[in-house]
């Protein structure tokens, strides 16, 4: 049987590891540990996917889909290129299947099963369809694991140290802050947060609006007030971004990086240079902004500073200076991981191997217990005492997965749907939230009220399921029911199992 694997799908670069002969090891693609998140199509069913896409990105950015990551979850949302509509299910399926491809002889036979990583902080939603894209590339979802829970595995396994670890990474698209304790080989996530639309990618930007503006005073061309449309336009943006990266990663060791891009745009040329003080001063508001969901993060755990025994820093854009020296003023010195681009990886296939009975004891390692948390809480809408919709939390956030959440209602006699709003976030007033459909119950009409159970689950990858019952009303006062507790209603009889569906509103 093949080993299974870890996957970083990341949305700059992903990686994907094994675990034998006692440790993690990165899988090449094309020569490469990393391989970027970029597809490109070339004409109607021929596509490129990893470094070669990234390479056509610059001849044909009409063509080519980077950071995909930040588009999962999105309902109805699809990339038209020619002639055809893709979802960001299927280009994720493709990323993952190229990164699949090829590594028979070192797994054993052919890639089927994997622990895929996904942010700490993403939704139901981002991660159900995360799934979906691993299960269209022909891969059983062993775990869907969070990204700083699976690089606290990589540096904390067998260390044989009870601490408390704050993981701070910071990627090319996403940033998570986790807060784990560990136990031995127990790993358990005391709080998390984070901001699944800031990375490494908004540093490039901001170096790139900070290049148009030169571009604008050196030859008095606004390429913001161009056509974005128009081919010249998009190549001219997609070579900059390109080389704005370089630049960022330049001046994580440089103090001054030179950008030179001849014939750049209409025959004109930009060049200049740039300071490592003035992308700082660019990219001050998103580093401090990552600074305050570290603390909110420490008071949502019910810690103080000094009871992290160790800040950890994965994701490639920990790489920069400011980023080091922000996180070291506010806590302490941080520990950065050795490869921080593949850690996340090597912890995913640590987990993976943990997961399944290998006859092969160098690629078994130490049993793991992980105990992941609610990232967002659940609240369900419901009249108050003057009719007003108001959202009552049935799971809270940082609660343990696998979590469940309960509410009674009840029905009118001969109605046969009951309907109840779910949305998440924890605020009381609805529009604060995020409204994710209605739940729908189909049930046996009666003569007399129906009482109702409506159950929302979260499964240990943190996806929602629902479920929903007709209660024995025999068992129950209804005098009584306004002050039964959760564990009350968990206890109550049920007449029936009904049908349950979680809709959006057309």
């Amino acid at each position: 049987m093949a080993l299974p694997v870890g996957i970083d799908l990341g949305t700059t670069n992903s990686v994907i590891s094994i675990y034998r002969r006692g440790r993690p090891e990165t899988l090449r693609v094309e020569g490469s540990e990393t391989m970027p998140s970029a597809v490109c199509f070339r004409d109607k069913g021929n596509s490129l996917v990893g470094n070669k896409a990234l390479n056509m990105a610059m001849i044909r950015p009409e063509s080519t889909i980077l950071s995909v990551k930040r588009d999962m979850g999105k309902a109805g949302f699809t990339y038209n290129l020619q002639g055809q509509s893709y979802t960001p299910i299927d280009i994720s399926a493709m990323i993952l299947r190229k990164l699949c491809e090829g590594h028979e002889a070192e797994v054993g036979g052919k890639i089927t099963q994997a622990v895929v990583t996904v942010p700490a902080y993403f939704t139901d939603e981002q991660k159900r369809d995360t799934k979906l894209a691993a299960e269209k590339a022909g891969l059983d979802v062993l775990r869907l694991l969070p990204e700083p829970t699976a690089a606290a595995i990589a540096i904390g396994l067998n260390r044989g140290k009870d601490q408390t670890i704050l993981v701070y990474d910071l990627g090319g698209g996403t940033f998570d802050v986790s807060i784990l304790e560990v136990r031995g080989n127990t790993f358990k996530v005391k709080a998390v947060n984070g901001d699944h639309d800031l990375g490494g990618n908004d540093f490039d930007r901001a170096l790139r609006d900070h290049a148009i503006a030169t571009f604008k005073t050196q030859k008095g061309i606004d390429l913001n007030k161009e056509d974005a449309k128009d081919a010249q336009v998009r190549q001219a943006l997609q070579v900059l971004t390109s080389a704005c990266e370089r630049i960022k990663k330049e001046l994580s060791d440089a103090e001054t990086a030179h950008l030179d891009l001849p014939n750049f745009y209409k025959g004109q040329h930009l060049e200049t240079a740039i300071d490592r003080a003035t992308f700082e001063s660019l990219i001050r508001n998103h580093v401090y902004r990552t600074k305050d969901v570290v603390l909110a993060t420490i008071k949502d755990a019910k810690l103080d500073l000094d009871d992290i025994d160790q800040l950890v820093m994965v994701g490639g854009s920990t790489k920069i200076p400011l980023v080091r020296r922000v996180l070291a003023d506010t806590i302490r010195e941080p520990y950065v991981a050795d490869y921080v681009d593949l850690a996340v990886s090597h912890g995913a296939a640590i987990m993976a191997a943990s997961m399944l009975d290998i006859e092969d004891a160098d690629s078994a390692p130490m049993e793991l217990n992980v105990q992941d948390v609610v990232a967002h809480p659940i609240s369900i809408g419901l009249g108050d005492e003057n009719r007003r919709l108001r959202c009552f939390v049935v799971i809270p956030k940082n609660a343990p997965l696998p979590a469940t959440g309960m509410k009674l209602g009840a029905a009118p006699p001969g109605q046969l749907v009951g309907l109840l709003p779910i949305f998440r976030g924890g605020e009381a007033e609805p529009v604060q939230n995020k409204f994710l459909g209605d739940l729908t119950l189909t049930f046996t009409p009666s003569l007399s009220p129906t009482l109702l159970r409506f159950e929302l689950m979260l499964d240990k990858n943190g996806i929602l399921n629902v479920d929903g019952a007709e209660i024995d009303l025999n068992d129950v006062s209804p005098s009584a029911l306004q002050y039964l507790s959760d564990d009350d209603i968990a206890r109550l009889k049920i007449k029936r199992r009904t049908r349950v569906e979680l809709k959006m509103r057309d």
